[in-house]
């Protein structure tokens, strides 16, 4: 693993760094387990970043940019729950402390941040009979899942994720924040939809949610051996 040992004196975004060594090792190992699959505990990013909105995200990009070479890869963790986001000899930006979610029931749409696990969101979708097409594990990050396809329950009846994009707030490699739609900066809004984060790190999406009122969950027999006599007659 490469050595960057200046970069944290020249890295000036602001914000604590964690590091596995020195005064935020603690929280550095703490973080490092509090990971959904388990399988990237044993990774050793070189430092964690937690922004807790978007102008962090624009500090800590900015910061990058400006720090001399040789720099660690870029890494950015969503739900903490993909192999991507925890990456040796990385600088994660992680933005599992940043997870609001709002419902528009009128406009049927809800927006996230960057850190919005699908169990944030669809616990707020739910109070208005709402739902996205969009993930099956509460686990995962809205955003990082959504654009690089978002298949769902729904699905088959509206699409994946990408074809429920409304909006979405980007921040460039530079750190600058660019809002993208069908109408505004649509090359943008077109590669983000499947593209992954190639294009920058997603600050904000906002897709179409839609009416979910009739649910049945059906359990695979497998895993339903001491179910009740009336749930196996359903399987």
């Amino acid at each position: 693993m490469a050595s960057f040992i200046d970069f944290p004196d020249a890295f000036k975004c602001g914000l604590p760094m964690l590091t596995a060594e020195g005064a935020m090792a603690a929280e550095y190992a703490a973080e490092m387990k509090d990971i959904w699959n388990q399988d990237l505990c044993t990774r050793r990013p070189a430092f964690i970043v937690q922004p807790r909105s978007a102008a962090d995200v624009q500090s800590i990009l900015k910061a990058y940019k400006a720090a001399p070479e040789p720099r660690p890869p870029l890494a950015v963790a969503c739900g903490r729950h993909s192999a991507r986001g925890f990456v040796d000899g990385a600088l994660v930006v992680d933005l599992s402390r940043w997870k609001n979610v709002s419902v528009d029931a009128t406009a049927k749409t809800v927006t996230v941040e960057g850190g919005a696990k699908l169990g944030d969101m669809d616990a707020e979708l739910s109070k208005h009979g709402l739902a996205v097409c969009t993930g099956t594990n509460p686990d995962t990050g809205v955003i990082g899942l959504s654009i690089v396809g978002g298949g769902g329950f729904l699905a088959r009846l509206h699409g994946l994720a990408v074809d429920n994009f409304v909006e979405a707030t980007v921040c460039t490699a530079e750190g600058e924040l660019v809002k993208c739609s069908d109408s505004e900066n649509a090359d943008l809004f077109w590669g983000i939809r499947g593209g992954g984060g190639h294009f920058g790190i997603i600050v904000s999406l906002t897709m179409r949610a839609h009416p979910l009122t009739n649910l049945a969950v059906v359990e695979h027999p497998t895993f339903c051996r001491k179910a009740e006599p009336q749930t196996k007659e359903m399987l």
